[in-house]
């Protein structure tokens, strides 16, 4: 199969092919995780075996996902009877190596991280004949909500849109773009079809104290309790369609108030030296939630994805959701919803009041919607923060999508830089959702994330945001120390508790002795509970994935950084932590060279191992799609369009205008749509939004009345304003050239006029991004 041509994105595409799969094409044989969850610990090994059948010299190429927390820390290649252990270098070099032997003829592994749940598996000069074994480890942490715990192993990379990834550039992420392009043009299979290769997981469950239920609610599994019941194994049943969504397990103990504790981890028990640093993890349980006097009048805008990978079975789970979010909403809130695919559109013009009648025009929406177009979820977001708000509102967005985007970085710091304007929650629609778009958006915008995978679920997961929202369970909090020496904690500042689950830091220590104490506020009085660290020193040297998972939090709190702000220094910080810890992270990457030379010849054919679509998944989620807006015919004056496209003008009459050549682009529609703006100075931000939202009509007017012979060039870019200190625009750059010197000129002329009055201490800068389409 061919990428599609097209020069938008490397979207992801078909692997069509005749009857009879070539079995030399599909290196992947099989995958495998071996779980074994000690307490709060799940420690994970990945297996994959590639196997060539056919009589060229391969490379493979798979792209796979992982927990969103993993901490993967070691990786093996076997072939035969030899083991080469990866080792752990700097991303570029570790490719230079992989690179090297290749070309040198070595068989070699290479693995990467594409996002900090994607990875991409390549294993060089795989010959005819061969079996190569990689194994990969991981740990994760697992904590408790509402008294069950849940595992999950993703199963598959869900394809993602990558219509807006050039945005990624206009923001300073040089590189960036590369990257997204690159893994998501992967070759999936036919809705219809199966994994061609085999996966599997066995998960084995030591609580120390007696489990109660134990239940999968995305596979059929086989469970095994051990007679004290502290013990249980649980097996995948063969299915067709495992491999084409997430493995969910979830689980729950007997015994109840367990889950306040603190872990230590002492090298010098374990066989290390008393100079190496010692970690710990602390959990404590927050108090009951406590139903509040009174609550503050809310507006909610419910963001919903309506892109071409939601029709079918995710649309219809995300708008079980969104009816139940709807009719669990107060009398005094107000809400708005708002559709997006490759455009968006809002259901009032601003946000209404909650009513029968109100709740019937959103649902008569829903009921009309399809799924079809991209997933411009930065474009929708930001279009939302530019919406009028009510006086004396407490603003929520709740974004309802299976997350198939390449823009993570992008959203994130849009939701980031207006967090003072409306907190975040974030649901997940689907058996593969991006849990590292749901689960981050979740964290910049201080809320809770959501997973949707059917309509009991988005029953319960509905009711259980309605519950959150009521009342926080703990607020203000805090954990302190007393004559514990402690340092380099992570997180910095815990949030606010909306679910009940511990309350977590983890962080190193000097000495095992002391107090923690955790302080906050539960609705109707101060909350404190203590632990004693010198209760926990007897078990401190079993714990060695603490040193992992201390260091995966503080790469994803850099992570977090980096998104704010490119540093070189951040990214350098990533790149040690990595290397002195030996952990893959967006800056190192694990390489294993064999030393024999086993192809002298030097050819070798690269196979991009096909996947399965997730599970409900359709194929508009991989076909390029024009257009499309993912909502069938619907009553005039129910939707708002958020930005306004204008016919080319005809040329007036007048002399020779009759024997005038009608344009061939007589037809056609100029839309200039503003995507973002971002302001760098301590400016009336919502002034400056709403003034160039205000622009688009005449900004469309410009390309259509100015562009050059040969039209303007379809795409992103953007422009870029400098501010004097009376709130005034004094200059207007643009920085690209992709509709025309004077289109720019005109463009530009019509932000100068904009003008923000608040006074500013300093000069400041804003930057624009708009798209034009045909």
């Amino acid at each position: 199969a061919e990428l599609p041509s097209t020069d938008r994105s490397l979207s992801p595409y078909f692997d069509v092919r005749g009857d009879s799969l070539d079995a030399a094409s599909l290196p992947l044989k099989s995958t495998r995780a071996d779980v074994k969850i000690s307490g709060v610990v799940a420690n994970v090994r990945v297996t994959q075996t590639y196997e060539n059948t056919g009589d060229s010299t391969l490379e493979a190429v798979y792209v796979f996902p992982a927990s969103t927390r993993a901490a993967v820390f070691g990786m093996k290649m076997t072939i035969g009877d030899r083991t080469i252990v990866a080792e752990i270098h700097a991303t570029a070099e570790a490719r230079a190596k992989y690179e090297a032997a290749k070309k040198a003829g070595k068989s070699a592994t290479l693995l990467e991280q594409k996002r900090p749940n994607v990875f991409q598996m390549n294993v060089a000069n795989l010959m005819p004949g061969d079996v190569i074994k990689v194994e990969m480890d991981y740990v994760e942490l697992l904590l408790p909500t509402d008294g069950w715990y849940r595992f999950v192993y993703p199963a598959v990379v869900g394809p993602r849109y990558t219509g807006e990834v050039d945005e990624a550039s206009t923001r300073g992420e040089e590189g960036r773009s590369h990257v997204f392009s690159f893994w998501s043009a992967q070759p999936y299979l036919p809705p219809s079809a199966n994994a061609p290769y085999g996966w599997d997981a066995n998960v084995a469950i030591d609580a120390g104290m007696p489990l109660g239920d134990v239940v999968s609610t995305s596979h059929a599994v086989t469970t095994e309790f051990a007679d004290n019941r502290e013990t249980a194994t649980v097996k995948l049943k063969p299915a067709a369609d495992n491999a084409k969504k997430d493995l969910v397990l979830t689980y729950k103990l007997t015994a109840t108030g367990v889950a306040s504790g603190l872990v230590l981890y002492d090298p010098a028990l374990d066989g290390g030296s008393a100079d190496d640093e010692k970690f710990f993890l602390a959990m404590m349980q927050p108090p009951e939630r406590v139903e509040p006097a009174l609550t503050p009048k809310r507006e909610y805008i419910f963001i919903l994805d309506v892109s071409g990978s939601m029709r079918g079975f995710p649309l219809e789970a995300a708008g079980e959701t969104l009816r139940g979010l709807l009719r669990g909403m107060d009398e005094t809130d107000r809400f708005n919803v708002m559709f997006f695919s490759g455009a968006s559109q809002v259901l009032f013009p601003e946000s209404a009041p909650v009513t029968s009648d109100t709740i019937a025009k959103a649902e008569a929406m829903l009921a009309q919607t399809r799924g079809s177009g991209g997933t411009n979820l930065q474009a929708a977001l930001s279009q939302a923060l530019a919406m009028p708000t009510p006086d004396d509102y407490s603003r929520t967005f709740v974004v309802v999508t299976d997350g198939f985007v390449a823009v993570e970085d992008a959203v994130f710091l849009t939701i980031r830089e207006n967090i003072w304007r409306a907190n975040l929650f974030a649901f997940g629609i689907g058996m593969s959702v991006n849990r590292h778009l749901i689960e981050g958006m979740a964290r910049a915008g201080l809320g809770e994330p959501f997973i949707v995978s059917g309509k009991e679920d988005a029953r319960a997961e509905a009711k259980r945001f309605e519950t959150y929202l009521k009342a926080p369970v703990l607020t203000d909090v805090r954990i302190k120390y007393r004559r514990f020496d402690a340092y380099d904690q992570l997180p910095k500042r815990q949030p606010d508790v909306f679910a009940s689950r511990p309350v977590v830091m983890i962080g190193k220590y000097n000495n095992a002795s002391g107090i923690l104490r955790l302080k906050g506020d539960n609705g109707t009085e101060s909350y404190e509970r203590e632990l004693d660290v010198a209760n926990y020193q007897a078990r401190a040297g079993g714990n060695r994935a603490l040193k992992y998972l201390w260091a995966r939090r503080k790469v994803e709190a850099l992570e977090d950084l980096l998104v704010l702000k490119r540093s070189d220094e951040r990214a350098a910080e990533i790149k040690e932590i990595g290397l002195r810890y030996g952990l893959m992270t967006s800056q190192t990457s694990f390489v294993a060279v064999d030393s024999k030379v086993r192809n002298a010849a030097g050819s070798t054919q690269t196979v991009r191992q096909p996947v399965p679509l997730p599970v409900g998944v359709g194929s508009t989620a991989v076909t390029q799609q024009r257009g499309g807006f993912g909502l069938k015919k619907l009553a005039a004056g129910n939707v708002q369009r958020l930005s306004r496209p204008l016919k080319p003008r005809q040329p007036k009459a007048g002399k020779g205008a009759e024997d005038a050549a009608p344009s061939k682009d007589a037809d056609r529609t100029i839309q200039v749509e503003v995507l973002t703006v971002v302001a760098r100075a301590p400016i009336d931000h919502k002034r400056l939004r709403s003034s160039v939202y205000r622009l688009q009509a005449d900004l469309a007017a410009c390309v259509n009345d100015h562009a050059g012979p040969g039209g303007p060039k379809p795409g992103t870019f953007s422009i870029e304003l400098v501010f004097s200190k009376d709130g005034t625009i004094t200059s207007a750059r643009l920085l690209n050239e992709a509709i025309g010197a004077r289109a720019a000129e005109c463009m530009l002329a019509l932000l100068k006029k904009v003008t923000v009055t608040r006074d500013m201490p300093t000069t400041g800068t804003a930057n624009i991004q708009l798209k034009v389409s045909l």
